[in-house]
């Protein structure tokens, strides 16, 4: 293959993708109360950032092994997981449904189901869900979507 050869780059569409993504959904806050908006202009900015990235990294590595398979068995898994947990959400409440998605991503990407992998998970989503806590009702003063549960 010769030198100048340019190969499909899933980066480049990728970036594209989180970046119009970013500008579309940064429109959204504009109405938002300055305190309020925080954490999502945050998280958008995060986005484009890694839009922006994903375009300079297509162009700065044009190889073969560029072409990837962007949807596959995990990814659709965590998708299902999250639309699953966004039904729970208005049963269980946003703590224990975030808690639970937490532990059962764990234990997925883990690929074990020990006691040590359980507890491993169960820890770590009760940190995580702790720290949403903080960020959410303490810091930001938010109030979360409610359930019968927390």
């Amino acid at each position: 293959m010769g030198g100048g050869m340019r190969y499909f780059n899933m980066d480049f569409f990728i970036g594209l993708i989180f970046v119009a993504f970013a500008m579309v959904m940064f429109t959204q806050t504009v109405q938002l109360p300055s305190r309020v908006a925080i954490f999502p202009k945050t998280c958008i900015y995060i986005i484009a950032l890694m839009g922006i990235l994903g375009i300079v990294k297509s162009f700065l590595k044009q190889t073969e092994h560029s072409i990837k398979v962007v949807f596959n068995k995990e990814v659709g898994v965590a998708a299902v997981a999250l639309i699953i947990a966004y039904y729970l959400m208005t049963v269980l409440g946003f703590y224990s449904t975030a808690a639970m998605f937490i532990f059962f991503m764990f234990i997925y990407i883990d690929r074990q189901w020990s006691t040590i992998s359980v507890l491993k998970g169960g820890l770590f989503s009760i940190i995580m869900t702790l720290g949403l806590y903080f960020l959410f009702s303490v810091l930001i003063g938010l109030m979360p979507p409610e359930g019968l549960l927390i």
